[in-house]
Formats: structure tokens, sequence, C-alpha cells
């Protein structure tokens, strides 16, 4: 699995025409290839979202996305899968059972769902050939009832020590589930220029040839075209099935810098030289 969701740029604040062109965006890099890539509706599509609250009811859009079916329909008819987020249990108008109440209001989780309700999810996306992807959701309790597993928080397309933390080091930690429970997907490349390049190049690249899944959020406009062509060798990469690359220091560092798979030896330098420089300047090296 491998596409794009505007989220790492917009944070909520979206509509229907900007996510038709992000997906010709991505169309623009993906043509020919027949693994075909998905284009996630993030969160801010729902009616009752604000800032304070993403939240359902998740039957209908709101005034930025009017009709939710057409834009499925469009995305599709550009060559991407529409995919979509949502929050099942939080739903101000939802009439949810009184033990999935209680249980939420004891686990003080809007995530924690009752084993027959997933079961019934899992269902309801086979029979319509549709993948889950669990986003802050507990992997042992899911394993065997999602396809793929968010196996950290957010990424950022404004921090780079959060995309460490939270991406590096939670694809190198976890990667002992990919292929075991579930597939281990390590989030996303941000990008919205507030990273440069040459460190988010990095953190695609190992994405890409990870063998995990491969998502982007690229603000418009953002990318030179040499920067646009690389990126699109990632797309490429991470289309076609990839043998997973695992961390080869993860015993002596929390953001592992040598990686190998069956194909391939890969070395990251993960640190920004003015944080290498700070960090020798206190060790006094």
């Amino acid at each position: 699995m491998y596409g794009s969701n505007n989220w790492y740029y917009a944070y909520g604040h979206s509509s229907e025409e900007e996510i038709l062109a992000d997906t010709d965006y991505l169309i623009s890099m993906t043509e020919g290839l027949p693994n075909r890539p998905y284009m996630v509706i993030d969160d801010g599509w729902q009616k009752s979202r604000t800032d304070a609250y993403n939240g359902g009811p998740w039957d209908r859009g709101n005034r930025y996305f009017p009709d939710m079916e057409r834009l499925a329909g469009e995305i599709r008819a550009r060559g991407a899968i529409p995919g979509i987020w949502f929050r099942p249990l939080l739903d101000r108008e939802a009439d949810l059972p009184e033990e999935a109440r209680i249980l939420r209001k004891r686990l003080n989780s809007e995530e924690i769902s009752l084993p027959e309700e997933a079961r019934l999810q899992q269902e309801a996306a086979s029979a319509y050939h549709t993948l889950i992807l669990g986003c802050n959701v507990i992997g042992h309790l899911t394993a065997g009832l999602e396809h793929l597993h968010r196996t950290g928080d957010d990424t950022s397309g404004f921090e780079w020590e959060r995309t460490m933390r939270m991406g590096v080091n939670a694809l190198a930690m976890r990667m002992p589930q990919h292929h075991t429970f579930f597939d281990c997907d390590a989030d996303c490349l941000g990008i919205t220029g507030e990273i440069p390049w040459e460190y988010n190049r990095r953190w695609g690249q190992l994405l890409a040839s990870s063998g995990t899944p491969f998502f982007v959020s690229v603000k418009p406009g953002v990318l030179t075209e040499n920067e646009k062509d690389e990126l699109a060798g990632f797309l490429r990469a991470a289309a076609s099935p990839q043998p997973p690359a695992c961390p080869v220091d993860w015993e002596e560092t929390i953001y592992p810098q040598e990686w190998e798979s069956s194909e391939m030896r890969l070395h990251f330098d993960w640190y920004p030289e003015a944080g290498i420089s700070v960090l020798r300047e206190f060790m006094n090296v």
C-alpha cells in the first residue's frame, strides 16, 4: 500500500478541490504503475469537524466536502484508489451501545472498540475489498482485525526531531511485527518546506525501501522539479513488493542508521549538523 493524504500540511483544513488537486499531483508521479496509489481523505471532511473536535457524525461531509460519493468517484476516475479516515467511536450523534460507552469512559479512549464491533468492521471491509489501517490503536489487541497498523504517533511536516522519534524509531523497533501481526506503517513523509529536503529525502528513501506502506503529504508548490523526480522514484519503489529492511544497530541507538534487507544495505545520517555540533559541545568531544 502506498499513496498520499494531506494531513501533514493541511492538518484538517481541506476541501474537495484540494483533495482532487493532490490526486492529480500524485497521479503525475505514478503514471504507468500497475499497482495504483491510494488517495486518502483525511480528517477534516466530516460534518462537525472543528479545531476542538474531530469526531462524527460520519454519514456526510461538511460544506467543503458536499458529496463524498462523487469525490470518491472522481479520485477513481483520475486513477487512484480512494481511502477515508474516521474515528468510529467519537460521534456526538451516534447511538452507541451501552457497553461501548462504559468501556470508553473507563479507559478514557475514543478508539477502544468491542471485539464483536471490530469483527463487524472487518466483515464490512472485506465485502467491499477494502483494507483497514488502524491508527492509534493497540496492536496486540487488533492483530487479525486490521490489515495495516500505524506503529507510532504522528510524524511531522514541521519538526524533524518528531519525525525521527515517531517515524524512524517506530519503524525500527516494531519491524518484528511486520508481516506477522499486520503490515507496519511508520506514518508519513510530511513535506511543507519547513524540514529541509535533504533530511526528508532520507526518511523517504528508508520508507520506500523498507517493504512497509509508504504515504506522503506534499504541500503544493514546495518541491522543485528535481525533488519531485526523487519523490516519484520513492513512490515507484514503494509500488512494488520490497523485502523488509531491518535495523542493524538497533541495540546501540534509538534512531538506527544502518539498515539492511536481502537486497541492499543502507546508511542514514539522521541528525542535522547543528544538532551534532551541540551534542559534541555538550559532551566536550
